[in-house]
This record gives structure tokens, sequence and C-alpha cells, in this order.
């Protein structure tokens, strides 16, 4: 291993790619290892590095995706939210001014309904009855 102060451990290392590993030779030496041996280890290890490349490629792509599926749904959250907020805004204004048009004092009648001739029940006790038209 290459220590602290030894060039080798400033080089940086670069990406393997499966060709890499295919077209790698090495140096053969006297009671070196069987040549036949060696090149079936690394026609396994060019296969599965492949399929790990393949497969983090998907990963990647499938990565991807999410992440724009993800921002689709953060601005459907924040139109939501903006819509809730602007509804109970509506909500609190209509309230609001239904409590003006309300009449000021107990026991007066509520206002004839147009065109009905009739006057709707009187407000008793606090409850607001329901208009008998």
């Amino acid at each position: 291993m290459a220590s602290m102060g030894d060039p080798e451990a400033t080089l940086q290392i670069r990406r393997l790619t499966p060709l890499d590993i295919h077209n790698k030779e090495f140096k053969k030496g006297f009671r070196g290892y069987d040549e036949s041996e060696v090149d079936e280890f690394l026609d396994l290890i060019v296969a599965e590095f492949e399929r790990l490349v393949r497969q983090n490629d998907e990963l990647q792509a499938t990565i991807s995706g999410l992440e724009s599926r993800l921002e689709h749904y953060k601005g459907l959250e924040e139109t939501l939210k903006n819509s809730i907020v602007l509804a109970q805004k509506t909500a609190d204004e209509t309230r609001e001014c239904a409590h003006r048009k309300l009449p000021s004092s107990r026991g007066k009648p509520w206002p004839r309904r147009p065109g009905s001739g009739k006057t709707p029940r009187r407000i008793s006790g606090g409850a607001i009855g329901k208009p008998s038209w």
C-alpha cells in the first residue's frame, strides 16, 4: 500500500470499465499463474462488472424519474396549500359578512323572504330557529 508521502497516494484512481479488465495483460514470470485460469477468472469479472454497470445505469434512470415525480408532487402540494389558505380566508370573510347582516338583537324577526309575504320564526333563547316559509 502507498503511504501518505508516497507519490502513488496522490494519484487519482480512474474509473475501471469492463473493457479495461478484459484488455489487462499481466507480465509472465518464472513459475507464474496459469494463464488460462487467470483469463477465465477475468472473463467472470468482466461479465459481473458489465452487469453491475447496467444495473447502476438503470438505477440512476429510476432515481432521475422519481426525482422528477417528486418535484411534480411538491408543486401539487404547494398548490393545495395555497388553495386551502384561500378557502379558509374566503370562509372567514363569508362568516364575517354573515354576522354583520344578522339582526343585532334577539327577538327581532328575520327579514321577509322576497315574494313570499311570510315572516320566518323569531330568534329565541340565543338559538336561531329554522325559517318557516
